[in-house]
Parts: C-alpha cells; sequence; structure tokens
C-alpha cells in the first residue's frame, strides 16, 4: 500500500479505504485519508501560521480534526521570535472554529510533545492578548481557566477553579460530616 501511495498509483476510493483500513483498522483509515485530501487542496497551515496567507479551515469536519491537530502540531515549531505571531493567528483560527473544535485544539496546543515545557506553553497561551476573547466566544467549557498569575500551578497561569476552591473549603462547611 505504501509502495502505491508513494508512487501515486489511482486506485478508485472504495479499494484503497478497504486496503488502508484492512491495514490499521478504520478510525485511523478515516483521519489518514482526510490528511491525504486535506494535503492535496494545499492547507498550507505552516504558512498560515506565518501570516502569510489568510486563514482558511476545511469544510468536512474529519478534515477539520486533522486542520486543528496540524495547526498544534506547528505552532511551537520555527522561528521562536515569531511565537506571538503564531499564537495570534491560532486564535484567529480557533474564533472561526465551533467551541467543541476550538476547545480540542486548544487542548492539543497544551498538550503537544516537544522541546517547550508545558508549563511555559500554558503561560504562553493564558497570557496572550487574545486569550480572553477565546474564553467570551469559548469558555464555557473552558471556565476553569483563568489568565491571572500566580493561579494554579508553579510557574503556570492556570487553574481548576473548582479543585482549588474546594480544596479551600473547611471540610465540615456544608454542615456534613464524613
Amino acid at each position: 500500500m505504501a509502495y502505491l501511495l508513494k508512487a501515486d498509483i489511482k486506485l478508485d476510493d472504495i479499494s484503497q479505504r478497504l486496503m488502508i483500513a484492512g491495514l490499521v483498522g478504520e478510525s485511523a483509515c478515516t483521519e489518514f485519508i482526510a490528511f491525504r485530501q486535506m494535503n492535496h487542496q494545499r492547507f498550507d497551515i505552516q504558512a498560515m501560521l506565518r501570516g502569510e496567507i489568510a486563514v482558511a479551515i476545511p469544510e468536512r469536519i474529519d478534515q477539520q480534526l486533522t486542520f486543528c491537530s496540524s495547526v498544534a502540531n506547528y505552532l511551537w515549531k520555527d522561528d521562536v521570535n515569531l511565537q506571538e505571531q503564531r499564537l495570534s493567528v491560532f486564535f484567529d483560527i480557533s474564533s472561526q472554529l465551533s467551541c467543541d473544535l476550538a476547545t480540542l485544539m486548544l487542548m492539543d496546543v497544551l498538550r503537544v510533545s516537544d522541546n517547550t515545557s508545558a508549563d511555559n506553553r500554558a503561560e504562553r497561551v493564558f497570557a496572550h492578548p487574545d486569550f480572553e476573547n477565546w474564553l467570551k466566544h469559548h469558555g464555557v467549557p473552558m471556565e476553569h481557566i483563568t489568565s491571572e498569575a500566580n493561579l494554579g500551578l508553579p510557574e503556570g497561569r492556570f487553574a481548576t477553579a473548582s479543585a482549588r476552591h474546594a480544596s479551600l473549603k473547611p471540610a465540615n462547611e456544608s454542615g456534613k460530616q464524613s
């Protein structure tokens, strides 16, 4: 199959899907095909993040998931001096997504495994001026995140409010005893 794809030998869609799904499973097949289709449509995510081309989001949901994953992957790569530019475009992209996809992409951005620390990524994202607008637009699922400094993890700018408040309440405040 790899040879067929690399050589760009055209198979009908059903044969191609059956061969790929037989090798990697249906779910991975769907993601892979979406990635290939998006790649053929020339969504240059790195150029978008650099601000060289306008943001364009795929219409199909499977391609949107792949797109969000790619944005998260490329956000922390490339020139460190352009990080603020890439974050601004990340928030522009987020503003054009549904709340569930924007939240998924944000969580992927915070989880991405690369040479940056999780606290550094969180601080850069949550301290960015556009994060407040992100919260206003998509904030219900993420209401536990705050941009205030010194709340939450050391060196971070986020906290899980319910856990923090629960840990600060006296055990018998509700009048019940455990």
